[in-house]
């Protein structure tokens, strides 16, 4: 069995996995607090999102990145935002 670092704290565990057990479930406690909070608030945005949980902008963005069925309120981009 191949041994990696978990990728939030560093704690040595086997390589299937990207985190510890330990930070896995804190991950998904986060997960199901946004997901309850944008149920509970239709049309909220990533802001919102932050302001109200207290959950860093780049954590949501990760699980935007990693959970991309991951619905995010109303966190759009249009297309005269993005920069070429």
């Amino acid at each position: 069995m191949d041994l990696s670092n978990c990728k939030s704290c560093g704690r040595l565990m086997l390589q299937s996995k990207k985190y510890c057990e330990k930070c896995q479930n804190e991950k998904d406690e986060v997960y199901r607090s946004v997901r309850t909070f944008l149920s509970n608030h239709p049309g909220s945005t990533l802001l919102d999102v932050h302001r109200e949980l207290g959950i860093a902008i780049s954590e949501l963005l990760e699980y935007v990145r990693e959970f991309s069925a991951m619905p995010m309120g109303g966190y759009q981009t249009k297309q005269s935002d993005r920069k070429a």
